[in-house]
């Protein structure tokens, strides 16, 4: 797997981290965090899921996180500044694909996409 660099202080003057080394909470084999949100068992809501990916960071004390969802290795930020480091160190050719279902219930909801590639 690839190291991308990804800060995760918000100051200027912290040294880039490796994708490696960002936090990410226990996974569970094949559903990855998925477990986190079905309903009467996860701690959190799908239906609010960027509230929710906001109080995961919360909890944990960090500003970025990395969570495995539908197969998918996801790194979630908090900071607009964070987020812009990631993607400037992210190689020639980012791959920033979309998970289907959260653009679903993110529209559904009338909520953005956010930042997103098909």
């Amino acid at each position: 797997m690839n190291s991308l660099p990804v800060r995760v202080k918000h100051t200027s003057n912290v040294a880039a981290k490796s994708f490696d080394k960002i936090f990410s909470p226990k996974a569970w084999p094949i559903i990855g965090h998925g477990h986190l949100f079905i309903p009467k068992i996860g701690k959190y809501s799908a239906d609010i899921f960027s509230d929710e990916i906001h109080r995961m960071m919360k909890e944990h004390g960090v500003p970025i996180i990395k969570l495995i969802l539908n197969g998918q290795t996801m790194v979630f930020t908090i900071s607009a500044e964070d987020t812009r480091t990631m993607y400037q160190n992210e190689g020639k050719h980012p791959l920033r694909n979309s998970m289907e279902a959260l653009d679903m219930l993110r529209r559904k909801n009338g909520q953005s996409v956010g930042v997103i590639a098909r």
